[in-house]
């Protein structure tokens, strides 16, 4: 595909996508795939990371699926157990699951806001623990956080949205300030609209939005000895610079 970073530039290295079954997860798992990683597929429903593992490895790429739900911390420790148990060696963590919930300030419930930052935040935070824990020997990794173009911007009725995703950029560059010396790299890259499954399946125009692809070759890129002078960077990814959409 057209803009896909050089075939074998992740050669030796494997990564963690969580959110890997659809949308930017999928795409992202197939550019690494394509550059050469071998790609452990995250998601709660190990049946669609199995059949996504199953059509990716059908086309020779090395894709295994691996069931994590990273709103529960025993959860997310037995799955990075799973991965040393097949003695690969964790070198990229995509932290890519995110929600999202748009309504007015004074509508939202506790609730919301808890889930919202459980999923955008918390989550994040358990797996780049686990990650850090396994490269820190190593000397070297890279952990890419999938925020949005919110993630710096505000806006009206996307109060519990905005603020996780600004609490990402914020985790993105303490981890960089404290492992950034220890070899490894955190580097987030926010979104403009995309034109995810979800997306597709509405009447929202989506002409010239990015594809999920074009995201992955971006964090592919970040991932790569190409950017090892890259390090705690927000990167927006807008595309034709299209104006925002309910997609992000």
């Amino acid at each position: 595909m057209s803009g896909d970073i050089l075939p074998g530039s992740l050669n030796g290295h494997t990564a963690l996508v969580t959110g890997g079954t659809s949308g930017i997860g999928r795409g992202t798992v197939e550019a690494l795939s394509a550059a050469g990683a071998r790609v452990f597929v995250g998601s709660r429903s190990f049946a669609k990371a199995e059949e996504l593992s199953r059509e990716l490895t059908d086309r020779g790429m090395a894709v295994d699926a691996l069931e994590i739900d990273v709103l529960d911390e025993r959860s997310v420790s037995t799955a990075f157990s799973e991965i040393d148990r097949t003695n690969a060696a964790l070198s990229l963590l995509v932290n890519n699951v995110g929600t999202t919930a748009y309504e007015p300030f004074g509508d939202i419930k506790v609730s919301t806001w808890d889930m919202v930052m459980s999923t955008n935040v918390r989550s994040a935070f358990l797996c780049s623990q686990r990650a850090i824990e396994r490269m820190l020997p190593a000397g070297q990794g890279q952990i890419v956080n999938v925020g949005s173009i919110w993630a710096t911007r505000g806006g009206p009725g996307r109060a519990a949205y905005i603020s996780s995703k600004h609490a990402l950029v914020g985790l993105t560059k303490a981890l960089d300030q404290e492992f950034g010396q220890h070899g490894i790299r955190v580097n987030m890259v926010n979104p403009g609209p995309v034109a995810t499954e979800r997306a597709m399946k509405t009447d929202v125009d989506t002409t010239g939005w990015l594809e999920p692809r074009d995201i992955g070759n971006l964090v592919a890129f970040l991932a790569s000895p190409s950017s090892k002078a890259v390090r705690g960077a927000i990167v927006d990814a807008f595309g034709n610079g299209k104006v925002l959409g309910n997609f992000d």
